[in-house]
């Protein structure tokens, strides 16, 4: 989200990680991720032919370790 005084500047409370320089809160977001997509059983355990899918939408809603690691097992998906 945008400030109209300095359209580049960050609101922080819309982020999830409110200190991107932070290196511990990324990699424990990153291990939380892993660790909830391997409880999950993979990228796409519910998907009977995960490889029939040709496009994968990201809406922004997380740190995007699922959808590179959906590129990575799936890499076919654009």
């Amino acid at each position: 989200m945008s400030n109209p005084t300095d359209p580049r500047r960050e609101n922080p409370n819309t982020y999830f990680v409110q200190d991107r320089s932070n290196e511990e809160e990324a990699i424990r977001l990153r291990v939380q991720d892993q660790m909830t997509t391997a409880g999950m059983g993979g990228v796409l355990p519910e998907q009977s032919d995960p490889t029939a899918f040709q496009r994968v939408l990201d809406v922004g809603c997380g740190t995007g370790n699922w959808l590179i690691e959906a590129a990575k097992t799936f890499p076919t998906m654009v």
